[in-house]
């Protein structure tokens, strides 16, 4: 009986004697051979070129990442007269300065006073008035606010400093009864304020509200009919905003 050693042993002398006869075939043919062995590694060769390895990677171009302009700045530019576009630096076009409580007045950024004209205009409230100042007109926009009956009521006042007046002015809400104070945001209403001059000495605008002047001041106002509380509201917010506002505009 053949063992499995005997076997693996016949294996190996079988595999020996293949190679060794494949070799002195070769070495009888080398110039048959050879030239075989070339073209093969020459195809091999080109065939490497033709298909990369799939690992490598292909550069990637950048992109160029533009930020547009904050629509709250296009809003604020067109409000002022101003000519921008999304690639606008807001530093060479606007000076910066905010109005905390007690009148305290400093120097701001273009994104600390974005944030304040966002929640005054959303909902009335920010830690500061912002000021925004143009570098190259007489021009600055200034924003007040003050609570209503329910919600806020803000506005908007573009003027100019020399000689001080008001060139434009929008009002706000929210959270207020429409029939009341819709009427704020009307041209009937908006325009009395324009062209108006502000005094320091007292109150810059007067109320006259159905025939009855109910807040003495330079300038007499209108109040909106039905909309007692809204007209003095406005007033009010108005008149003080512009008294807390004389020191800076006196500097």
């Amino acid at each position: 009986m053949i063992t499995k050693a005997e076997i693996a042993d016949c294996c190996m002398i079988s595999a020996f004697s293949m190679n060794e006869k494949l070799l002195i075939m070769i070495n009888r043919n080398t110039h048959f051979y050879l030239p075989l062995l070339f073209v093969l590694g020459l195809l091999l060769s080109v065939s490497c070129k033709d298909n990369p390895k799939a690992e490598q990677t292909k550069s990637v171009p950048e992109v160029a990442i533009t930020q547009s302009l904050a629509p709250q700045y296009k809003d604020i530019a067109a409000f002022m007269g101003l000519s921008i576009s999304d690639s606008t630096d807001m530093d060479e076009l606007l000076i910066f300065k905010a109005l905390y409580p007690k009148d305290s007045l400093v120097s701001s950024d273009a994104a600390q006073n974005l944030t304040f004209y966002k929640g005054i205009v959303k909902n009335g409230k920010a830690r500061a008035l912002p000021i925004f100042e143009s570098r190259e007109k007489d021009l600055s926009l200034v924003l007040f606010t003050k609570r209503g009956y329910v919600g806020s009521i803000w506005a908007e006042v573009l003027f100019q400093q020399n000689p001080l007046k008001i060139l434009a002015v929008r009002f706000g809400y929210e959270m207020e009864s429409e029939g009341y104070i819709a009427p704020i945001t009307e041209a009937a209403f908006v325009d009395q304020f324009t062209g108006r001059e502000i005094t320091f000495d007292g109150n810059s605008f007067a109320l006259n509200q159905d025939n009855s002047i109910l807040i003495e001041g330079k300038s007499e106002i209108d109040g909106i009919s039905g909309a007692t509380s809204t007209s003095t509201t406005v007033i009010e917010m108005m008149n003080n905003g512009f008294i807390n506002l004389s020191g800076y505009l006196n500097q």
